[in-house]
């Protein structure tokens, strides 16, 4: 069903908006798809979930730097996952300071899980990828390496003839 934004004349201004609604679909069938697999953890913490089972142990750091995410997001995953059972943290043998973040059993069972979902999961994104004749991480990537090149506020202020 359209929204005000869909069917504004002004529309093409607000495709941060549409994408994050496409992020949201996708979230949130990601969540369903996942508790029917009987994953206890979220869409959002897949990528977590998965780095950790094949890194072994890393600090939060570590995770945000791996996966291009704030530390604060991170934390707030890990907090998620520990308070599920899924990790635990312990302290680094070399530098007792430093915590870091290990799966439990339940965790590695769940990854393991996890793993084979995603591949399946990447088939059916491929399909999809298919079916619409087109490449969405091509499209993505092309966007934002646009955007990196030429900032949305050079674009605007060109239109303007700034």
């Amino acid at each position: 069903m359209d929204n005000f934004v869909d069917t504004h004349p002004m529309r093409s201004a607000f495709i941060g908006n549409r994408l994050q609604r496409l992020v949201d679909t996708i979230s949130e069938q990601g969540d369903a798809l996942l508790d029917a697999q009987g994953l206890k953890f979220r869409a959002a913490a897949c990528s977590t979930v998965l780095l950790l089972h094949q890194a072994g142990e890393l600090t939060t750091a570590d995770i945000g730097r791996a996966l291009g995410q704030p530390h604060q997001l991170v934390a707030q995953r890990a907090q998620a996952l520990t308070r599920q059972g899924l990790i635990v943290r312990v302290s680094d043998s070399e530098d007792g300071r430093r915590k870091l973040l290990v799966l439990t059993e339940k965790g590695r069972r769940q990854a393991a899980l996890l793993e084979k979902l995603l591949a399946d999961s990447a088939v059916a994104f491929a399909h999809l990828q298919q079916q619409l004749e087109l490449d969405l991480f091509a499209i993505a990537d092309q966007v934002q390496a646009a955007l990196a090149l030429q900032p949305l506020s050079e674009r605007v202020a060109a239109v303007r003839g700034d």
